[in-house]
């Protein structure tokens, strides 16, 4: 048991020193049609604010409509727990994009993208802002940097008694409270 909050002790303490290094991070995931940035979407987004390592209680958390169609996994959609005839009771993606950048300039700075596995989540949040014509407030809302949780995970393999190392494996494994594969509750586990 001791080694157990040892582990989770030092997973933590990589999250809470990522926030104390870099003063601006928007933990951010995604939910989408498929797998592919390029023909699939986001369909659900959700951020959490960390600024100067202190979590904002603002959060962001919507849905939007995809723009291609006819590029959309029903596997996907069954993993998020969404079907097709949700789909068009959703925003537009130009109105939740143009939502996301008016949430995200309140807090006046330029944002860290951090999350689990986030290199996939950013690379849909770029498509999403090309797709829609608002690449300039992508490069102005965020750096260039990300910050993924699952390298430290990763690491940690080892040492973890788990089968995988999934964020719901881990999100369970450590106690910590998840609704998988809805995107505010992924990014509220990943903090945790």
């Amino acid at each position: 048991m001791k080694g157990l909050r040892t582990t989770r002790s030092l997973f933590y303490l990589y999250n809470a020193g990522m926030a104390k290094h870099t003063v601006n991070y928007l933990w951010l995931d995604g939910e989408t049609t498929g797998l592919d940035p390029l023909k699939n979407d986001i369909i659900q987004l959700a951020c959490i604010p960390v600024l100067g390592g202190v979590e904002q209680p603002q959060t962001f958390n919507q849905y939007c409509q995809p723009i291609n169609w006819d590029e959309i996994d029903d596997g996907a959609l069954m993993v998020n727990g969404l079907t097709r005839a949700q789909l068009p009771t959703f925003q537009t993606a130009e109105v939740m994009v143009n939502n996301l950048v008016l949430f995200a300039k309140q807090f006046n700075c330029r944002f860290i993208i951090a999350g689990y596995n986030v290199g996939f989540d950013k690379a849909f949040v770029a498509a999403l802002f090309k797709k829609v014509h608002r690449e300039h407030d992508f490069l102005t809302l965020f750096t260039g940097d990300i910050r993924d949780t699952m390298k430290r995970a990763k690491k940690l393999k080892a040492q973890l008694p788990t089968p995988n190392i999934k964020l719901a494996t881990l999100a369970t494994h450590f106690g910590i409270p998840i609704n998988a594969h809805d995107a505010l509750s992924d990014i509220q586990a990943t903090i945790k």
